[in-house]
């Protein structure tokens, strides 16, 4: 998970960074395969997008949690943590801000529509309050948590952000339709989804698909500053990030060219940061289907 909210002028931005589990998770076994029908929700997210959220059953209540493609477990608030029963590890987690310790507990018996999210995968427990605050400023909402791939790996994930509906389904439901453009992804070895993109003729690498960034996207700091200094990253503004471990300054810088294969995009403005990643701001613009059990995703331009 990273970036979250844009929720100011472009300068002095504050952007909420959820938090990066990547390599937090401590196993990859696979949670419960479901085979029953789809389950669809409405997407409930700020204008521009700033989270996907959908409810989470916890003991008979339900409760606001974000998808996070880009976190590579599951999160619980500490309001649950009376809940979680006796802590099982504790890992280093990069917060956005810094790394910073994150407890692990045995997942609790919890539910997204029909579908368990209960797995032999530990889940992560945080204090979200930063970032809570800052999604009820655009969206309203209280959020209490966090589904990472330890739980999206095993489904076919459809989100329309035109119609603002999400789908889980199981992997072939999609057959015959027309999802759009395929590109291969590969599956970190966090567990998180990564894509090639080209940003020049001699650059080409990989960004985490992160459906838990409501910016445009990121670049990671070195290649941001190598780009700026060849005249193909322009700084336009600063950022202030609200992030799991706190705040953290930033720049933003508008980059004059990303291609994912037939796809070009001239002047997406990203952010220096500790990764390269394209969040809401651009998926935003397809219909996305990520076919995680086979190693795919389709974008089909809205």
């Amino acid at each position: 998970m990273k970036r979250g909210i844009v929720c100011a002028a472009r300068i002095g931005l504050i952007v909420v960074v959820l938090c990066s589990v990547l390599g937090c998770a401590q196993g990859r076994k696979a949670a419960q395969r479901e085979t029953s029908a789809p389950v669809a929700f409405q997407i409930v997210y700020g204008e521009p997008p700033s989270v996907i959220s959908v409810p989470v059953t916890f003991h008979g209540r339900d409760y606001a949690f974000i998808i996070d493609t880009g976190s590579s477990l599951t999160v619980y608030d500490s309001f649950f943590k009376p809940h979680l029963g006796e802590l099982v590890d504790t890992n280093t987690a990069n917060m956005g801000a810094g790394k910073a310790s994150l407890p692990l507990y045995h997942a609790p018996k919890a539910r997204v529509g029909h579908l368990s999210l209960q797995s032999v995968t530990p889940v992560g427990c945080t204090d979200l309050s930063v970032v809570r605050e800052a999604v009820r400023q655009v969206s309203g909402q209280e959020i209490y948590g966090i589904i990472g791939m330890d739980f999206l790996r095993n489904h076919v994930l459809r989100i329309d952000f035109e119609k603002k509906t999400l789908c889980f389904s199981s992997p072939g439901s999609g057959t015959g339709e027309d999802l759009g453009q395929r590109f291969d992804i590969d599956l970190h070895s966090e567990g998180v989804p990564t894509i090639l993109a080209k940003l020049s003729k001699d650059i080409e690498v990989p960004f985490l698909l992160d459906t838990g960034d409501a910016s445009t996207g990121d670049l990671e700091a070195e290649l941001f500053e190598r780009l700026r200094a060849e005249g193909a990253v322009e700084i336009t503004g600063s950022a202030r990030c609200a992030t799991g471990s706190g705040y953290r300054e930033t720049w933003e810088g508008r980059l004059n060219r990303l291609a994912l294969g037939p796809y070009r995009h001239d002047g997406l403005r990203l952010y220096k940061s500790h990764w390269n990643g394209l969040g809401l701001g651009y998926l935003a613009r397809y219909s996305v289907t990520f076919d995680f059990p086979n190693s795919a995703v389709y974008l089909k331009p809205n």
